[in-house]
């Protein structure tokens, strides 16, 4: 007994201090200490391992991986997620949701690309509760459905996105000018399989003795075309 006790004494006092770094929210805290547990070490230096999280260990360096707490709303389903991607892509990876290029997709409402970071806020401590309270992350989807242009009868499908025809429009290249028709209105709402009609306008220049203008019109006739911008020709005015 007194060879045990005595084995034990000397093992307490022979064993050195471990001088461990702690990787956590975006701080590295170095420390001396004879703690074998690392979570119970994290845990007495404010860092708390929440459900998702990962704690690896290399030599002396304690690295502590944070998942985020996010909500998808994909193809009409709501996935709760924990993540620990860095980028909107490795997450929708991890759900195995493909996008194409004409989708949306918004982080806490935001438009944001495939390459963008999945934004989150530092989880240590009291801030684990705090975030939990704030809620989670949404990143939403919006699938693009394809229509057809018809620009001056020339038929052309896209897809798009976009909340209305205008911004829809600008996505495809197509550039309205003064004069343009675009039925239905640039501000309905895209649908699925819709016909979108754009007629321009021709752009006229008229020499007015030394001055120049230029007017745009739909009319056939040069007399409308006049007409319409409250140009009336005399009978000895000549064109």
């Amino acid at each position: 007994m007194l060879t045990i006790f005595f084995a034990g004494v000397v093992g307490f006092v022979v064993q050195a201090p471990e001088r461990i770094t702690v990787n956590a929210d975006g701080q590295a805290v170095t420390v001396l200490t004879r703690q074998r547990d690392v979570k119970a070490l994290m845990g007495s230096m404010g860092f708390y391992e929440a459900p998702g999280d990962i704690v690896l260990r290399s030599g002396p360096e304690v690295f502590l991986q944070r998942a985020v707490p996010v909500i998808v709303n994909a193809d009409g389903r709501v996935l709760a997620w924990r993540t620990r991607a860095e980028t909107v892509r490795g997450l929708l990876n991890e759900l195995t949701i493909d996008v194409s290029p004409y989708d949306i997709i918004r982080l806490n409402g935001a438009e944001v690309a495939l390459n963008d970071g999945v934004i989150q806020a530092p989880l240590t401590g009291e801030a684990v509760v705090g975030r939990q309270a704030s809620g989670p992350s949404t990143l939403e989807i919006k699938r693009a459905v394809p229509f057809t242009i018809y620009e001056d009868g020339r038929p052309v499908t896209f897809k798009s996105a976009r909340p209305n025809l205008e911004l829809a429009l600008q996505d495809a290249g197509v550039r309205l000018g003064p004069a343009d028709i675009v039925d239905p209105p640039i501000s309905a709402s895209i649908v699925a399989g819709m016909g979108v009609t754009v007629k321009h306008a021709r752009a006229v220049t008229l020499l007015l003795g030394t001055e120049e203008h230029t007017i745009y019109t739909q009319r056939l006739q040069l007399k409308e075309a006049l007409a319409d911008i409250g140009m009336a020709l005399a009978s000895d005015d000549r064109i």
